[in-house]
């Protein structure tokens, strides 16, 4: 009798146990959460489930960044999913009939990482990392043949704005699971599902150190190189020190700045044709800024056969209506634009080119005559710009200038803003076209005269300042 009663409490504490511990026969048969049994059960059927030792206190690198055309990944269809802490401890497992892969927290049933996963159970389709809280925080993809349960290495961790799809900044690694690019993306863009690249940090391997970088476009083309200043030269503090303007989606430089430290612009850059891209560039000429903020001629260079626009001119004030034309009253050798509101708008370079002269008529000009009533062509404030192929263009009648004699421009430049100074009877731009203008000798003390030609501006005017194409 003593046996039986003992050995009946025994089985009361084996049943007791097993309803608390839920005890089973087969290893790793608890490894389930509670809705993952209900699922079973309203399914109907077993599902098989995969114990993996020693994963338990796994960890994916951790990064943090923008992705050039060829990075570009196709955000998976995110399955919303919210990782609940549960009452007792969770073993990282494969659910099979969901084909997720589960890995929690050490010593919780909180998710850190889920893996979807296909058909097979095995090879990973995509990844997403949670926090304590289960919250999503980061996206992951896999490199191709080594995106598997048993062998699996990040080529992209996207970390996200907390809780959300919307990505801060990605990284990408490379088979060591060092960081070799930094990514951020386009606003309104910026989503798993839907990511468009912004800008792209190439880094020195391993390290969080720049080596150049790129700026895309919404088409994902390439626009902007750059190149950072020494000891700013890294992702969390970082200052351009060159920056490239491309051809769109080419490696071809259009044209160059050079910065200091403060941000402030200290040169322009023209490259020789066939020596003008990222890889191979040769200087065929530079400005450089002054103190003033100006740009100055340097020394050496002269402006014949060196400085060569893009031969389109284009309108150069945004209300592009010429309201006086060729010869609309006699003598007039050029075009009026006049619109209403354009007082003092900004005027910009019809074409890239060097400012043979930016002056300002003084009291030698009091003599000279003016149809206007009351008005004298001294005051007025004049700029042309010579552009190669004894083609100059000439302002008239500016408010102000912001360029000087001997600077280097280029298309679509404000150079000044738009007024009535000298012999105007209101606002507008007098502008003028030579076409077998005259240059020689160095830039400073050039003569852009030599028997100047005006020609009719509307016949030289390609394109319209809204239109881009080619600057």
């Amino acid at each position: 009798m003593k046996t039986q009663t003992s050995f009946l409490i025994i089985m009361l504490v084996v049943v007791a146990a097993c309803g608390f511990y839920s005890c089973a026969g087969e290893a790793g048969s608890f490894d389930r959460t509670p809705e993952e049994v209900a699922e079973e059960e309203s399914q109907g059927e077993a599902v098989e489930t995969v114990g993996l030792p020693g994963l338990e206190n796994m960890d994916l690198p951790h990064v943090e960044t923008d992705i050039e055309p060829e990075d570009q990944v196709d955000g998976a269809a995110p399955e919303d999913m919210v990782a609940e802490p549960l009452s007792s401890t969770c073993t990282n497992h494969i659910n099979t009939s969901t084909h997720i892969w589960y890995v929690y927290y050490t010593g919780t049933c909180t998710t850190k990482y889920r893996f979807n996963l296909e058909a097979d159970n095995s090879t990973i389709r995509y990844a997403y990392g949670f926090d304590t809280a289960g919250r999503r925080i980061s996206y992951y993809q896999y490199y191709d043949g080594h995106d598997t349960v048993q062998d699996h290495k990040v080529i992209y961790k996207f970390t996200l704005k907390t809780g959300t799809y919307t990505i801060d900044h990605a990284v990408k690694y490379d088979l060591n699971s060092r960081w070799i690019a930094y990514y951020l993306y386009h606003d309104g863009h910026d989503t798993v599902q839907d990511h468009k690249l912004k800008y792209k940090f190439v880094l020195k391997t391993g390290t969080q150190t720049i080596n150049y970088g790129y700026k895309y476009n919404l088409d994902t083309q390439k626009t902007i190189y750059y190149e950072y200043h020494v000891d700013y030269n890294t992702i969390s503090n970082h200052k351009v020190r060159y920056k490239f303007f491309l051809k769109t989606g080419t490696n071809t430089i259009n044209y160059a700045y050079k910065y200091d430290i403060a941000g402030n612009r200290r040169a322009y850059f023209l490259y020789h044709s066939g020596y003008n891209t990222i890889s191979s560039h040769r200087m065929r000429f530079r400005s450089t800024y002054n103190a003033s903020g100006r740009w100055t001629g340097e020394a050496g260079f002269t402006v014949s056969g060196v400085v060569t626009g893009t031969g389109r001119l284009m309108t150069p004030v945004v209300l592009d209506t010429i309201t006086c034309g060729w010869y609309c009253y006699s003598g007039h050798q050029g075009a009026d634009f006049g619109s209403a509101g354009i007082d003092s708008d900004n005027l910009y370079a019809a074409d890239s080119g060097y400012v043979v002269s930016a002056y300002t008529m003084g009291s030698e000009y009091a003599s000279y005559s003016c149809p206007v009533e009351g008005k004298t062509l001294v005051g007025q404030q004049m700029i042309y710009i010579y552009h190669g192929n004894g083609k100059i263009t000439q302002y008239g009648h500016m408010k102000s200038m912001a360029v000087s004699t001997g600077d280097y421009v280029f298309k679509g430049q404000v150079i000044g803003k738009v007024g009535s100074t000298g012999c105007a009877t209101g606002p507008h731009l007098h502008f003028g076209v030579i076409t077998n203008g005259k240059t020689w000798g160095a830039p400073y003390g050039s003569s852009y005269y030599g028997s100047p030609y005006y020609e009719n501006p509307a016949n030289h005017l390609e394109q319209s300042i809204n239109d881009k194409t080619g600057w």
